[in-house]
């Protein structure tokens, strides 16, 4: 990402899980990255316009009120 756009970086991968991926090289320390569904980033375009949440993901209770 840059600034609240999303910039597509080469990277090298490691290990790969069904819902995770190691990424090896490529981002250095500080760096954000984008996450979400499959489906939206394959649709997410270059220089796309994206919102940053850094709050904490939500524990399984939470998610029960």
């Amino acid at each position: 990402m840059s600034g609240k756009s999303a910039v597509f970086k080469p990277v090298e991968t490691g290990i790969a899980g069904v819902t995770d991926i190691e990424i090896t090289k490529g981002l250095n320390a500080g760096d954000e990255i984008v996450i979400g569904s499959y489906k939206a980033l394959r649709t997410l375009k270059p220089e796309a316009s994206v919102k940053v949440d850094n709050s904490a993901p939500k524990k399984p209770d939470d998610e029960k009120s």
